[in-house]
């Protein structure tokens, strides 16, 4: 039944952005990145909370609606995908093939030098050779066990989200919790960096 409606409005692109913007992903990312969403956004929202009702005259429900839209916003901005987005809509970033790559190529030394990940890969069109300009960044991450490690593995994943969100890359990247979702990726996949 959601297939299906989701499948009737993909092609009205508010809708698209609409339900992009409430859901963030939460619905099939993994556990870990699941929680730092969700957790991110109540540290968000937690000192917006108390300056909106110290310094505004907004009630107290004014105030956790306010709260509650900006931190979701913000966390949408910084912690999602909204450059994927913009490409489903049609109005994505174009980037030369050579500079996706160059970007996909520090992206994993980053990686490499983060201790809490054990493995990077990718899928998509540049598993299948197609890359174009148009094509978004399809980048999977496989965390380490432990919460030190899943909290920053979920921090680097929010850096390099903020950092191609600023650079105006279309980075899809996901953090998984082992290697078992990795292997069941429907798309053909590589691995670029493994520590095993």
């Amino acid at each position: 039944m959601i297939d299906w409606l989701i499948e009737k409005t993909d092609s009205y692109p508010w809708v698209v952005v609409l339900r992009n913007w409430v859901f963030q992903a939460i619905l099939y990312v993994e556990k870990t990145e699941r929680i730092f969403k969700i957790a991110f956004e109540i540290a968000l929202f937690t000192p917006l909370y108390i300056v909106l009702s110290k310094n505004t005259k907004l009630n107290r429900v004014e105030t956790i609606l306010m709260s509650s839209f900006v931190s979701h916003s913000i966390n949408w901005l910084f912690n999602g995908d909204v450059h994927v987005l913009r490409k489903c809509v049609g109005e994505g970033p174009q980037n030369p093939v050579e500079k996706k790559i160059d970007y996909l190529d520090g992206f994993v030394q980053r990686a490499k030098k983060e201790e809490s990940i054990a493995a990077v890969g990718i899928v998509g069109s540049y598993v299948r050779n197609e890359m174009t300009p148009h094509s978004d960044i399809d980048v999977r991450i496989v965390r380490n066990s432990g919460l030190t490690n899943a909290v920053k593995s979920s921090m680097f994943l929010l850096r390099e989200r903020t950092k191609a969100l600023f650079k105006n890359y279309a980075l899809d990247c996901y953090l998984y919790d082992d290697f078992s979702n990795f292997e069941k990726d429907d798309d053909d996949h590589m691995m670029l960096y493994s520590e095993e």
